[in-house]
């Protein structure tokens, strides 16, 4: 069974002590943690453990939660905070896999996991935040400057350099196999 409530009434909720509602808060947005955490190129386990560390500090700054604002946009700072400290805590992430591990069986790539991995390496990490909640997590622009506690003008700003780096330094045919380039699919 689902629970109605909102994310600010369960955050609410906790605040006042309520650990049932924290854990409703927690089991409806640990994929998307995990995902973002993943999308940063660590392993699985640390993408978990990361995942874990971001609810432990949630739990602990619950009180400093400010209910009449959105939840989620609170959530993604701390994970994002959360990411930053282990990026900085950790070597560069390893190298790329060649272009043929990437394929599959049928000879299809799996493009979004290579597309992230190479925004997570040219991008600052507030700039691939925005990117993946503007795209990953289809979040308004609102909750994403909030998230990455930016204005709504600059937060446009950020993401439209965002895809310009992007534009500049991934080559296409680096991403998809020259026999399935059209010239309809490149954008100008």
């Amino acid at each position: 069974m689902s629970n109605p409530e909102s994310d600010e009434e369960l955050a609410a909720r906790a605040q006042k002590g309520d650990r049932a509602a924290f854990n409703v808060l927690v089991t409806r947005h640990h994929k998307r943690i995990f995902a973002f955490h993943r999308s940063s190129g660590n392993a699985t386990q640390d993408a978990e453990d990361y995942t874990q560390e971001t609810f432990l500090r949630v739990f602990k700054s619950i009180a400093r939660y400010d209910s009449s604002q959105c939840f989620l946009p609170w959530l993604y700072t701390i994970a994002r905070r959360e990411a930053i400290r282990a990026w900085r805590k950790k070597k560069p992430a390893e190298p790329l896999p060649p272009a043929e591990s990437l394929v599959d069986a049928e000879g299809d790539r799996h493009l979004g996991p290579h597309l992230w991995h190479l925004a997570r390496l040219h991008l600052k990490p507030v700039a691939f935040t925005a990117l993946w909640l503007q795209y990953r997590e289809d979040l308004p622009l609102g909750e994403i400057a909030c998230s990455i506690q930016k204005s709504e003008s600059a937060t446009k700003v950020l993401l439209h350099r965002a895809r310009a780096t992007l534009r500049e330094k991934i080559d296409p045919a680096e991403l998809i196999p020259q026999t399935q380039l059209h010239p309809e699919s490149i954008s100008p």
